[in-house]
C-alpha cells in the first residue's frame, strides 16, 4: 500500500507541474529553420556543414540538414523548425503545445477530395528547455504547394511563435 501511495504522490506532483506550466509565462525560441535529414540518414560529402544546433546526446528527432527560409519541394523533403519551449522554474518538465501548419492558397487538395485543406493542427509533447520540432514531410506530389508555409506553436490560445518557409516548385 505504501508503494502505491508513493507512486500516487509522484504522479500528482508531475501532473501539478504540467498544469502549473500551462499557467506559467511560457515562451518559445526558434533555434533552426530549414530542411532535415532522418535520424538514421548519414551526412554525405556534398552536404553543407551542419548548423551549430545542440540537440543533446538523446535527440531522436530529425537532424538539421540545411538552414534556409526557402526550399524546392520534392517527395521526401522534410522541412520546418526546431524550437525550445521555456517556462521559468520548470526545466525538463513535459508540456503539451498546439502545433499548426498553415498552407498557402489554394491549400492541399488530396485527389478525390471536395475541398482543399488550408491547415492542420495537432498537440505535441515537448520538454521545457529541450529542443522540439515542428515539421512537414512531402509524402505525395499533390502536397507540394508553392508559396509561404507557416508553422505556429501555441500554449492554449497564446501564440508562442510563428515562422515561415517558402516552398518553390522545381522547374525541371
Amino acid at each position: 500500500m505504501g508503494n502505491i501511495f508513493s507512486i500516487f504522490i509522484v504522479l500528482s506532483t508531475l501532473l501539478g507541474a504540467v498544469t502549473a506550466c500551462a499557467s506559467e509565462d511560457v515562451t518559445a525560441e526558434v533555434i533552426f529553420r530549414g530542411t532535415f535529414r532522418s535520424a538514421l540518414e548519414r551526412p554525405s560529402a556534398d552536404d553543407p556543414p551542419l548548423p551549430k544546433v545542440n540537440l543533446g546526446s538523446s535527440w531522436v528527432g530529425p537532424r538539421p540538414r540545411h538552414e534556409t527560409a526557402r526550399v524546392v519541394g520534392f517527395n521526401g523533403l522534410d522541412f520546418g523548425l526546431l524550437f525550445v519551449p521555456r517556462a521559468s522554474g520548470l526545466p525538463g518538465m513535459p508540456i503539451s503545445l498546439k502545433y499548426v501548419t498553415r498552407f498557402p492558397a489554394p491549400g492541399l487538395l488530396k485527389p478525390g477530395s471536395a475541398a482543399p485543406l488550408m491547415q492542420v493542427e495537432s498537440q505535441i509533447s515537448c520538454l521545457v528547455g529541450v529542443a522540439c520540432t515542428a515539421h512537414y514531410t512531402f509524402d505525395e506530389s499533390w502536397e507540394i504547394v508553392p508559396g509561404i508555409w507557416r508553422f505556429e506553436i501555441y500554449d492554449g490560445n497564446k501564440k508562442l511563435l510563428e515562422e515561415s518557409i517558402e516552398v518553390q516548385v522545381s522547374r525541371s
